[in-house]
């Protein structure tokens, strides 16, 4: 995927990258130090400056920041006075802490301008709050719904309850728009203090899927992982203290004219629901001009489903790109064709490392945000998530 810009600020660094010329996928890296409210000001401005032309609209709008700092980030974000940013939109706003420990670490974004006959942009709502945006394109219908929880008016249940109602409340929207929870095919979760309870939520996500119809059987041998989306599943508490926190992107429409979408397994590593965590590995939504392959959350894990490399970040770190090499290559993609990504270090000094691997393999710049975040296994110190784009002539 080659269409893509790179912009250097003091403030932040930003890749724009346009595998068709009505699509953008916007991905920001703050800068250490960086007054939050400024740095958010300066970046939607740039965005504004960027998307030239009339009617574009943001699907999906994901911020990585402190806390502490939403209030400030948000400030800058709505005084840049974006026209494509509604300020009634979703958007998903993740306790990611930047590797230089507090403030803003980054967003991503994607946006879509409609230039044909019949299509459309409109938002998914949830008792008169906007939750998520659809939009048809060349006659494929996509959905996106955004920070989504199982709260019930902010009254907690247990976190696995509140998995379950997360699941549940995702599927209401879904059927409210003429689709199901069978036809998601990604999904990005967020789970406070992830170490304590990842079994627990592996548990009812499980149980939750078998309610939809959606996990294999214990004896199912077909590598094809089923009906289970792509996913990350990573640490991040939410301005809503909910347990969990999902993202939620599904396809839609008449059969014949929704996107080809192909759930991946992976050669190097074991299919997840194997192990209990109910995911495929990645998925491919192919269109007419282009594919997007959606990267899962992937670490060092291998083809038994066993952690690899305790302790030693550098060949964790090789490892997961090979994994993903291995897992793109099916849709003709490498690694330069990453198009927007989250980079998860567990340790924030790890961040060289990283930062010399990926030069060393010639990703750099690199489009993703890096946060510090714990993985779902107290032995992975790196994980990276993220969507290859691949254009047709």
């Amino acid at each position: 995927m080659n269409c893509r810009a790179f912009v250097e600020q003091d403030e932040f660094q930003m890749t724009v990258a346009a595998p068709t010329p009505d699509q953008r996928w916007i991905t920001v890296c703050a800068r250490p130090g960086a007054d939050p409210q400024a740095a958010a000001a300066v970046v939607y401005a740039k965005i504004r400056e960027l998307l030239t032309g009339e009617n574009w609209h943001c699907l999906q709008e994901r911020i990585f920041a402190s806390l502490n700092h939403r209030e400030s980030v948000l400030k800058g974000r709505a005084g840049a006075g974006l026209g494509a940013l509604d300020n009634h939109a979703p958007l998903t706003f993740v306790q990611g802490h930047p590797v230089w420990g507090e403030g803003l670490a980054g967003m991503q974004m994607q946006f879509f301008q409609p230039t044909q006959t019949g299509e459309r942009v409109w938002n998914i709502s949830d008792g008169g709050q906007v939750c998520g945006r659809g939009w048809t394109r060349r006659g494929a219908t996509y959905m996106i719904l955004e920070g989504i929880n199982g709260m019930n008016s902010h009254v907690p249940g247990t976190r696995e309850e509140q998995t379950v109602a997360m699941i549940e409340r995702a599927e209401r929207l879904l059927q409210s728009q003429g689709t199901s929870y069978g036809q998601v095919a990604r999904t990005w979760i967020y789970l406070a203090d992830i170490l304590k309870w990842y079994d627990g939520f592996n548990l009812a996500r499980n149980g939750a899927y078998a309610g939809l119809g959606l996990m294999p059987s214990a004896g199912d041998t077909r590598p094809v992982t089923f009906q289970l989306p792509a996913s990350t599943g990573i640490h991040g508490h939410n301005p809503s203290n909910a347990a969990c926190l999902m993202d939620v992107l599904a396809v839609a429409g008449e059969p014949d004219k929704r996107p080809h979408v192909l759930r991946l397994t992976n050669l190097r590593q074991k299919d997840a629901f194997r192990y209990g965590a109910a995911f495929s590995r990645g998925v491919i939504l192919t269109e007419a001009d282009f594919a997007q392959i959606q990267i899962s959350g992937t670490a060092a894990i291998d083809e038994t489903g066993a952690s690899l490399y305790p302790g030693d970040t550098r060949a964790q770190i090789e490892r997961t790109l090979d994994n993903i090499e291995t897992l793109i290559a099916q849709g003709h993609a490498k690694l330069s064709d990453i198009a927007s990504a989250t980079v998860f270090l567990k340790r924030a000094e790890d961040l060289s490392i990283w930062r010399e691997i990926a030069a060393r393999r010639g990703l750099e710049p690199f489009p993703g945000v890096c946060v510090v975040a714990d993985v779902c296994r107290a032995d992975l110190l790196f994980e990276l998530d993220g969507v290859a784009l691949v254009s047709k002539p």
